[in-house]
């Protein structure tokens, strides 16, 4: 198994993206189009902003001879005072003033206070559904604001101004203290003053009717929408991907299996060969070209000795073996090697079909004693060969044939036929579906397995080789099927050195 990275190269990051697209452009446009929606259906909002100056009334206090500690900075002033703004007391006070008939917790819910940063103004907003009721509201909160923060500093100026009445009243009995009884007069009389003029806090400016909602904008949400869809959707692709167990590249199917590569098929020609009877057109001759390579590489498995039995499998059905074996057959005979192909998947044959012969008798009614060598045997008719195609399909359908494929009569056929025939090609059956071709792997000379590219699982794959490990080793191969036309590049050529250097 491979224990590389999953994700290596910028390729490999396009690769999800482009196989996930309809998922990525399918969930993007579902949060765009829900974020239209909701904008669409959303009341417009109004914000309306009135500017408040929070002065220090300690200072006023200080000339007038009753100094006192500063009690907090400017800013920190201002945010205290912004805190008291959004209270509920101060909305229904204000909501009272102007007549307003709303229930107390949305007015109080549309108020909101904040401090400008390191200043003492403060900005008062309001939100509504209605852009004049929204400044009028603002504008109300304001003046309640300036009004209770100005009575609150005049009432200091009376409790100091009731103070130093307190000490006139004890320098009546002294005489001597002329002199300081005139400085406390004094000082009641600016006391009295500030009590009556004093407005530490004022507005700047009135809030103004808005002209523009700050919300909904059908655009920009619409855009947020799509922004989060296509991040949420590229998310779920590359988890989809990473769950996916499917074998997708051909670097994924001779990692995982450690095994060379000896060609591939297209996925358009799965299911058409050279000779066509099947309804389906034949092969190109550029779909060919990759069988002529597949032909060279299968002889490169073993440089030592010739293989003339070849069992054609693949781990589950509908994977292309029978497409690899026919064509396959057929490049032999065409390079002028006599060539025979031998059905021996009996429980789902499909090569009378394929190359236009008759369905029987075949190999279960010679292995069963019910037919001749010569019975069984049918010529293909190819264009060009110049070495005959002879085919013996399954036959008879048989409720043994992993007893038939075991016996010493099948032993002894494949001698025979390997003896008369340049290449024997075994169409087999699915190795996780049935016993079948594990009957037959020990008598062959070579395997070769056919692996689907986006269909054939990690698990599968692997379950495929390590039922072939049970036996002896063999030059074994394996052949990439469903190739998509857009993928072709991420295969490549494999040449016959590439064949011999992976060599197993």
């Amino acid at each position: 198994m491979s224990d590389g990275p999953r994700y290596a190269t910028l390729r490999d990051y396009l690769r999800v993206l482009r196989e996930q697209r309809v998922l990525i452009v399918a969930i993007t446009v579902l949060f765009g189009a829900v974020a239209f929606g909701l904008a669409a259906r959303e009341q417009p909002q109004y914000v309306a902003e009135a500017s408040v100056l929070v002065g220090d009334d300690t200072q006023e206090l200080d000339l007038v001879g009753t100094p006192v500690a500063p009690r907090e900075t400017a800013a920190e002033r201002a945010a205290i005072t912004a805190r008291r703004i959004a209270r509920p007391d101060v909305v229904a006070a204000a909501a009272k003033a102007m007549g307003a008939r709303q229930p107390l917790g949305a007015l109080t819910a549309a108020v909101s206070a904040r401090p400008e940063t390191d200043t003492s103004l403060i900005i008062v907003g309001a939100q509504w559904t209605d852009a004049a009721f929204a400044a009028r509201l603002a504008d109300a909160v304001a003046r309640e604001a300036v009004a209770r923060t100005n009575a609150g500093a005049r009432r200091r100026y009376a409790d100091a101004a009731a103070s130093v009445r307190s000490s006139l009243g004890k320098l009546q009995r002294r005489p001597q203290d002329d002199l300081t009884r005139s400085l406390e007069v004094e000082r009641l009389s600016r006391l009295q003053s500030l009590e009556q003029i004093s407005r530490p806090a004022s507005i700047v400016s009135s809030a103004s009717v808005p002209a523009a909602p700050v919300s909904p904008r059908p655009v920009r949400d619409t855009l947020l929408g799509l922004l989060l869809g296509l991040t949420i959707a590229v998310l779920l692709a590359f988890g989809r991907d990473s769950l996916d167990r499917r074998l997708r590249k051909v670097s994924d199917i001779r990692d995982e299996l450690r095994l060379p590569v000896v060609g591939h098929l297209r996925d358009d020609a799965l299911g058409r060969t050279l000779v066509t009877s099947n309804g389906k057109p034949a092969l190109t001759e550029a779909d060919f070209e990759a069988f002529r390579i597949m032909r060279t590489n299968v002889d490169f498995l073993d440089v030592d000795s010739r293989l003339t039995t070849l069992a054609v499998t693949s781990a589950l059905p509908e994977e292309g073996k029978s497409t690899v074996a026919c064509s396959l057959a057929c490049a032999y005979a065409l390079a002028g090697k006599r060539t025979l192909i031998v059905e021996c998947d009996l429980r789902r044959p499909t090569l009378a079909h394929k190359l236009g012969l008759g369905k029987g008798p075949g190999l279960s009614d010679y292995l069963a004693g019910e037919a001749e060598p010569q019975a069984v045997v049918q010529p293909v008719a190819l264009p060009g060969a110049q070495a005959p195609l002879v085919a013996i399909v399954a036959g008879t359908p048989s409720p043994r044939p992993a007893e038939l494929l075991g016996s010493q009569r099948f032993g002894a056929f494949l001698d025979e036929v390997a003896a008369a025939y340049d290449v024997v090609l075994l169409d087999t059956s699915p190795l996780l579906s049935v016993v079948d071709t594990l009957e037959l792997v020990p008598r062959v000379d070579g395997v070769v397995v056919c692996v689907r590219a986006q269909q054939t699982t990690r698990d599968q794959a692997q379950a495929a080789k390590a039922a072939l490990e049970h036996f002896p080793a063999r030059p074994m191969g394996i052949v990439v099927t469903g190739v998509r036309a857009g993928d072709e590049l991420d295969y490549g050529y494999y040449s016959y050195a590439y064949a011999y250097g992976a060599k197993a």
